[in-house]
């Protein structure tokens, strides 16, 4: 593990007037603590309801054997952060003649980078100005949000995603929260800025929160089988991460289990957000080898779409076309 990073950043999330545009830090991060090799292969790649071959998988050899979400690092093609459940924040650099993977930022105890499911960047336009975030992740037990900065600065933070209660059954602490991600106002339907949550299971679900405030605002379980989420339950049997696409504010929803990307599109109700369903328009599927299963999902700044997978460390690039 690298050495104990320091806690450095106090992010406010309750002061919604305290948004405005601010420049991430581009220091440059700490020297590599591991590397690794990675082999790349090319083949042809669609986006269909059939199952779909990635254009390139770069295999991340013994380096993210736990891989639970990655985030494009915007601005810095070929530059990725890794969520690894047990070593903390990985920086992956995809290079022409050097390919290496290594700890950002390590898990020195319990209470600091471990268990870390969701990860994604702040949009430039939501950031805020008393703290320089640039990303934020979101342990999966305890709904505890991390926000950092690339140069290594981070705070864990008060706020907490609370779980939603089960539909059915009693909630499993390892069923928790996977994937997160900010919709903008000018992408979201009713025009307000939003973190949109991704629940695994127990319920399965897709949840809605005020940003900066995170307080909820709407909650979809897809396996109780309501119109809310009407065929998504069959079509994904456990949620591991989401993404927004840039280009409709649709979300790209991810399940291992299945193998497969759903995009949806969120409707409102007859009281906006609060009675708001999701539509599916669109899926792919994912060819993945045995024992591999596809943890995480990030669009970069050629709208190409790159999945991360455990056990077999392997980045997926898939074009998702025009």
């Amino acid at each position: 593990m690298s050495a104990t990073v320091a806690v450095a950043l106090a992010l406010a999330l309750t002061n919604a007037a305290d948004i405005a545009p601010v420049s991430p830090s581009t220091s440059t991060p700490a020297t590599p603590a591991t590397t690794a090799t990675i082999a790349t292969t090319a083949t042809p790649a669609t986006q269909t309801t059939t199952p779909t071959t990635p254009s390139a998988a770069k295999t991340l050899r013994g380096a993210l054997g736990e891989a639970s979400s990655v985030v494009a690092i915007h601005g810095e093609p070929g530059h990725f952060l890794v969520a690894d459940d047990e070593r903390g924040i990985l920086l992956v650099e995809l290079e022409r003649d050097d390919d290496q993977v290594s700890v950002l930022m390590g898990s020195p105890g319990p209470d600091s980078f471990r268990d870390l499911e969701g990860l994604t960047a702040v949009p430039p336009d939501l950031l805020i100005r008393s703290s320089p975030a640039a990303f934020i992740a979101i342990a999966e037990r305890s709904g505890r949000v991390l926000a950092f900065q690339r140069a290594g600065g981070v705070s864990m933070t008060a706020a907490t995603l609370a779980h939603p209660p089960p539909s059915k059954g009693k909630a499993k602490p390892n069923k928790g929260w996977e994937g997160i991600a900010f919709l903008s106002a000018a992408l979201a339907p009713d025009h307000a800025p939003h973190v949109v949550a991704v629940h695994e299971g127990a319920p399965k679900a897709v949840a809605f929160f005020a940003w900066p405030a995170l307080t909820p605002e709407r909650t979809i379980a897809l396996d109780d089988r309501g119109v809310d989420g009407r065929g998504l339950d069959e079509a994904l049997a456990d949620l591991s991460d989401v993404c927004v696409d840039p280009k409709d504010g649709s979300l790209l929803l991810l399940s291992d289990e299945s193998a497969r990307i759903v995009r949806v599109r969120i409707v409102l109700g007859d009281a906006g957000l609060a009675r708001a369903t999701l539509r599916e328009v669109g899926r792919i599927e994912l060819p993945m080898v045995k024992g591999e299963k596809p943890e995480g999902l990030t669009l970069d700044d050629d709208g190409a779409l790159w999945i991360v997978t455990d056990a077999t460390g392997r980045l997926l690039r898939v074009p998702l076309g025009p």
